[in-house]
């Protein structure tokens, strides 16, 4: 069962083209990685899925995208398609940690009151099982009221992750969520994705052929803005 469908989608800002008549089906729950060198249009594909170019100006896209959600298939450029819903079904973790000011709880609780109107104890529920799929809970849960900011550099792109994760998207984009990360921080960080598939489908960008081979279950390859071979 595929959770993403491209059919021809091209993406382009002003005069350049940054995406070039992309078709491919990436599975449900499923870890797809692209890959490809910098500039292949990688993090270009991704950010069309939950239409984070829209800010861009001079932005076009056109062809045709689908994503799997609760409700059904979507289609993310319909006219009736609300970007904030969307992002709600289609979440993204950045390749640096973008932390909210306040406390470890404080980065969960916030988006999330901000998105529902949960009772205080639902909230709760949702921090400590955002966290315990991030692979961070055993690690906070007794400082949760500590500056998120004490974490470290792994630690922080985690808490990024639960807070992805407790808005309960079907779908995580992850844009070389490791890149900045050392071997042992990006091993429980990749741990935590390759459980994390159980729920959620997951395409990930990546520089690197290693880290694809280890924990993809789907690789696809760009080269200036295309499909490689």
């Amino acid at each position: 069962m595929n959770a993403i469908e491209c059919e021809k989608l091209s993406l382009s800002v002003g005069q350049h083209t940054l995406l070039d008549n992309i078709s491919l089906h990436l599975p449900a729950h499923r870890l797809s990685v692209l890959l490809g060198p910098s500039g292949s249009g990688k993090t270009s594909f991704l950010r069309c899925l939950n239409r984070l170019h829209d800010t861009v100006p001079g932005a076009r896209v056109s062809g045709r995208v689908r994503v799997r959600v609760d409700t059904g298939w979507l289609d993310p450029y319909a006219p009736g398609t609300d970007p904030v819903a969307l992002r709600r079904h289609v979440g993204m973790v950045f390749q640096h940690p973008q932390l909210l000011p306040g406390s470890i709880r404080r980065n969960i609780e916030l988006p999330l009151t901000l998105v529902h109107a949960l009772p205080r104890a639902a909230v709760a529920r949702r921090v400590e099982t955002a966290l315990r799929d991030a692979c961070l809970w055993d690690e906070v849960h007794d400082r949760l009221d500590a500056p998120a900011s004490t974490l470290s550099g792994g630690q922080q792109q985690r808490l990024c992750l639960a807070r992805a994760l407790a808005l309960q998207p079907q779908i995580l984009l992850l844009d070389e969520p490791t890149a900045s990360l050392d071997g042992e921080a990006g091993g429980k960080l990749e741990a935590a994705l390759i459980a994390l598939k159980a729920k959620h489908t997951l395409v990930m960008v990546s520089h690197n052929p290693a880290q694809a081979e280890r924990i993809a279950d789907h690789i696809v390859r760009f080269a200036a803005g295309r499909l490689a071979a």
